[in-house]
């Protein structure tokens, strides 16, 4: 406790999003209501940081009829950072506890559950993949616009709130060898699953560990050019006996055009080593691709930015221990102007594995919305969200969309220190 009663920097942050909504899908239309109050402390050294987040979401439905189910699904957080003299240390936990419908979980608001576990999304910068500036504007979507599914690979899901919970621990070393070349480590460990009878065996319980080296080269040849080489291998393990085994190769060309618009093209392969506890051994190659660009400029008074992309990797279930190969494809828009702000953007992911593959997920999300900041601390919003998924072949999320107006709170203030 010493360390942090002497910490330099020491800021609390508290935040509410409430979201009145219609839910339409599967046969079951309602209204209903949510709130996700949250409180922070953030802990600054010269040489180090430390973030504690916790937030309970807290969901009503259905709002026009009886009998109503009132849902809390607790949330928390803290990520710890310390820095040498070319190295970066990071520490990250998790986790959440709670009543919560997984199957609602893709179109509910921003926040309704914890990271469960899950494979994520290739367009997103990921160790093995340098982080795309080929969106300047700030990736479209935000601010209440919920595209993708973040329900978990499951073989099926129900329609009603069940006991769940969800943690995902993970260590992280950055070490800068030179000015272009970069090396890092990282070890994680996931968990999730239904808490008691009947919701684990409905969710039965799964964990997993994943391993992962990964080195970096940029080469900048001229001003507006540059290279990125990559080379990653990792290691994951399920609690059902399966393990993976890939080793990336990739190498990404990012182009300015100009001030305002910037792209990025990437190829390379990956070849993986998969067994599964009843001995089957299996070997695969898979190519990898990625294309995007990114453009803003000023129209007028506000702000006008695009984003599109498009991609074939492959992606590892760090609970399953697979390894699913996917083709996908975002986009979107966003204009903001003083305090006004629109935005709307899709998503969606392709399988190329077979439909009886233990990692083929295919999903569609999509989202619109509109925004405008009252002051510095609130804000409303409005505007739709949609979405798709299947696991396996079974539809995990039907498809589904809602409708919805939310209003945002939120305040920081220094308790120790100045910036």
């Amino acid at each position: 406790m010493l360390p942090l009663l002497f910490a330099q920097l020491v800021t609390l942050s508290l935040g509410d999003r409430t979201e009145a909504r219609y839910l339409a899908g599967d046969n079951d239309n309602h209204y209903e209501a949510s709130t996700r109050p949250t409180v922070g402390l953030t802990f600054g050294w010269k040489r180090g940081s430390l973030a504690v987040v916790y937030g309970p979401f807290m969901r009503l439905s259905p709002l026009e009829s009886t009998p109503r189910s009132f849902d809390v699904f607790h949330f928390g957080s803290a990520i710890g950072t310390y820095r040498f003299r070319l190295t970066t240390v990071s520490i990250s936990e998790t986790g959440g506890y709670g009543y919560v419908n997984l199957r609602e979980v893709a179109v509910a608001p921003p926040g309704a559950t914890a990271p469960i576990p899950n494979t994520p999304t290739p367009g997103a910068p990921t160790p093995t993949m340098p982080t795309t500036p080929a969106n300047p504007g700030g990736i479209p979507g935000t601010g209440g616009t919920n595209t993708g599914s973040q329900a978990p690979s499951q073989l099926r899901t129900i329609d009603r709130s069940i006991l769940f919970g969800a943690s995902t621990t993970n260590l992280a070393l950055q070490h800068t060898l030179s000015r272009r070349w970069s090396l890092g480590e990282q070890v994680g460990y996931s968990v999730a699953g239904g808490v008691g009878y009947p919701a684990n065996q409905i969710y039965p319980w799964a964990q997993g560990w994943l391993l992962g080296v990964t080195t970096t080269y940029l080469y900048t040849f001229s001003r507006p050019d540059s290279l990125s080489s990559a080379l990653s291998l990792r290691w994951a393990t399920g609690s059902d006996g399966n393990q993976v085994y890939t080793f990336m190769v990739n190498e990404y060309w990012t182009h300015e055009f100009n001030a305002r618009t910037r792209s990025v093209l990437g190829a390379g392969i990956t070849a993986s080593r998969f067994s599964n506890s009843d001995g089957l051994v299996g070997y695969s190659i898979y190519p990898t691709a990625l294309a995007s660009i990114g453009h803003f400029r000023k129209i007028g008074a506000g702000t006008l930015s695009l984003f599109c992309g498009v991609y074939s990797t492959p992606v590892i279930d760090p609970l399953r221990a697979t390894v699913d190969p996917r083709l996908g494809v975002s986009g979107g828009i966003t204009f903001s102007q003083g305090k006004f702000t629109s935005n709307a953007s899709a998503s969606a992911a392709v399988s190329v594995a077979p439909t009886d593959d233990q990692g083929a997920v295919d999903s569609v999300g999509a989202g619109a919305g509109a925004g405008y900041w009252f002051g510095k601390a609130f804000s409303m919003d409005s505007g739709i969200r949609a979405a798709w998924q299947t696991y396996q072949g079974n539809t995990v999320t039907p498809a589904s969309w809602t409708a919805y107006v939310a209003a945002t709170f939120v305040a920081e203030t220094l308790l120790n220190g100045h910036r």
